[in-house]
């Protein structure tokens, strides 16, 4: 495995620094059919993994915000999860980190594929967008698997949930939204809490298991307010 640190887009066209990694395969395939695949290391064992094993340069990216920490003004950097369903941020990351890999390694096919899965198969899904206007003569197609496209329509458990996480990427993407307008003063806080202990999805639902419950809360709505929905 080696590891890379290039530059990427944000949403409004200024440079953010990205890491990411590259599989390498024990035995690479032929020259005639090989090209690299670039995949979200969520489901490593499904994806990244199995890919290596059949013989392609794999490329990851950790996505802006969630490897390198600090911008080189010293500012953090805010990781836009999802900021509009498939987001075009994370398009750029993965298409910046397969350029930074074939300048790095020449040896890395030019050609090449997108495979994500769930919030992966999101960002796959908008490479496959940004392929219409911004065509790179080497992409072969994306692999969207699980995707979500858009959270605003979402129903059931994790519809809430997920909308929360989405808030502090979405204001730093759009500085004229205000997470206030959405969350309570509760919801609030306890989005603070998620973001300064590195929740994962675990933490996550347990911080807001009263928007995710599946039981009917009852007359005192007052808990589902407080998070904003």
């Amino acid at each position: 495995m080696s590891r890379i640190v290039y530059q990427s887009e944000k949403l409004d066209g200024t440079s953010v620094p990205v890491s990411g990694f590259i599989l390498w395969p024990y035995a690479a395939r032929s020259q005639t059919d090989g090209y690299a695949a670039v995949a979200n290391l969520w489901q490593h064992f499904l994806g990244p993994y199995q890919l290596a094993l059949q013989g392609y340069d794999v490329v990851a990216t950790d996505y802006a915000g969630l490897g390198v920490a600090k911008d080189t003004a010293g500012e953090p950097i805010m990781h836009k999860y999802i900021a509009s369903g498939a987001s075009p941020s994370q398009a750029n990351d993965i298409v910046h980190s397969v350029k930074a890999a074939q300048e790095a390694f020449p040896e890395i096919s030019k050609q090449f594929v997108v495979v994500g899965h769930s919030q992966g198969g999101g960002a796959a899904w908008s490479v496959a967008q940004r392929e219409v206007t911004r065509p790179s003569p080497e992409y072969l197609g994306a692999i969207a698997i699980s995707p979500y496209t858009s959270f605003l329509n979402v129903e059931g458990k994790f519809g809430p949930l997920m909308r929360v996480a989405m808030c502090r990427g979405i204001a730093s993407s759009f500085p004229g939204f205000d997470t206030k307008e959405i969350l309570a003063p509760e919801g609030e806080k306890r989005v603070a809490v998620m973001f300064q202990s590195h929740a994962g999805v675990a933490g996550a639902m347990a911080l807001f298991a009263e928007v995710i419950s599946s039981e009917p809360i009852g007359e005192n709505m007052r808990t589902s307010r407080d998070m904003g929905f």
